[in-house]
């Protein structure tokens, strides 16, 4: 079969060829999802240290001191304004481990000695780069969608959301369209960009604590999807994208601050819940009056969620549960009387059964 030719491939086919760029001329970009918000517009000195302080580059930088720079991982860029450097899109930490080689002085002053000590011991200069080249920031957003939202390389929850905000906000996209592009589906994507305007919303305008909520990201999102936690920080899911930037009203603030506390904890108090299998069982007290007053006062989830009558719901189902699956069970069993393994699973039913009971004499006295 005949290798295709760059004219017989389809446009989505269209490959770039690989240049190679001085490492002086290559900038890190201040809109990496990975950094911390609020150094979109931060020097490149002081991108270098977030990025040489958060994500211990030490290891990334040894492999090129002793290997080089691989052709077959370009670093994705940009051309900036004038044309006379490339911001790098995908490769920041790349970029970041090469430019602390080649200028170790420029490290925080706490990891200097360290990028000294590397810098010394090179085995090979890397001073050219490879790269790929696109025209705008919006071309490479499949690939990053692809590789660090469902692809092997993935960035951290937050990170994620933060990425989706900016197609939202800055290339105003629907959440159909970033999940077409990324390889997602709309309604998580809708999940994402909820959960972060939400932390942003709770930062930034109604003066919440949550760095906590943005280290248990993850736990927050799924906390989003309980109707009753929704409906008492006064969040409506079902709105258009530009309605969801500021998703929760301000006169919510109170409980929205409550909410983040009982979930998350805050720098002097504990979180109460204390794993995220018992959000719903924070969103049945936050639905019930007497409940939230008994939770506000002593901080007990359990206590808080008896009050409720949520264990009373709990026992139920599980006994609903349990009543069906012997209904399931009985018309199999008279073809199994003689199985070793269902008389040993009868015999635990039929023991719990017994312990229970004991707790309800009234059932019992007829028996």
């Amino acid at each position: 079969m005949a290798n295709a030719t760059a004219s017989t491939l389809p446009p989505e086919a269209e490959q770039k060829d690989v240049q190679w760029l001085k490492l002086s001329d290559l900038r890190l970009d201040g809109q990496n999802p990975r950094l911390k918000e609020g150094l979109e517009n931060a020097s490149q000195p002081e991108l270098l240290e977030e990025l040489a302080l958060e994500y211990e580059l030490q290891d990334l930088a040894r492999s090129i001191a002793d290997n080089g720079y691989f052709s077959e991982e370009p670093l994705v860029v940009i051309k900036d304004r004038g044309g006379k450097s490339w911001t790098v899109i995908e490769g920041n930490r790349r970029l970041a481990a090469l430019q602390l080689l080649d200028n170790p002085n420029a490290a925080p002053k706490e990891l200097r000695k360290q990028w000294q000590e590397l810098s010394a011991s090179r085995k090979k200069l890397v001073k050219v780069v490879p790269i790929l080249e696109y025209d705008k920031r919006s071309e490479i957003t499949p690939y990053l969608g692809f590789r660090h939202i469902t692809g092997v390389m993935q960035w951290r929850p937050y990170q994620k959301a933060r990425y989706i905000a900016q197609l939202v906000e800055g290339s105003q996209y629907t959440f159909a369209q970033i999940a077409r592009i990324i390889g997602s589906r709309a309604p998580t994507v809708r999940e994402h960009y909820i959960a972060y305007t939400l932390v942003r919303q709770s930062r930034d305008q109604l003066a919440i604590d949550t760095r906590f909520a943005e280290q248990a990201f993850g736990v927050l999102r799924r906390s989003l999807s309980d109707p009753n936690i929704r409906a008492y920080i006064g969040l409506e899911l079902d709105k258009p994208e530009r309605d969801l930037a500021k998703p929760v009203p301000k006169k919510h603030a109170e409980k929205v601050k409550e909410f983040f506390e009982w979930a998350f904890g805050t720098s002097d108090k504990r979180a109460v819940l204390r794993e995220s299998r018992e959000l719903k069982k924070l969103g049945v007290v936050m639905a019930h009056a007497r409940a939230l007053d008994v939770l506000r006062s002593s901080d007990d989830l359990d206590y808080a969620f008896e009050i409720s009558g949520g264990e009373v719901r709990k026992l139920l189902e599980n006994l609903n549960a349990a009543s069906y699956n012997l209904d399931q069970a009985l018309p199999l069993s008279i073809r199994h009387k003689k199985s070793k393994d269902v008389i040993e699973a009868l015999t635990r039913c039929r023991d719990t059964l017994a312990e229970i009971l004991k707790n309800f004499p009234s059932v019992t006295k007829d028996l």
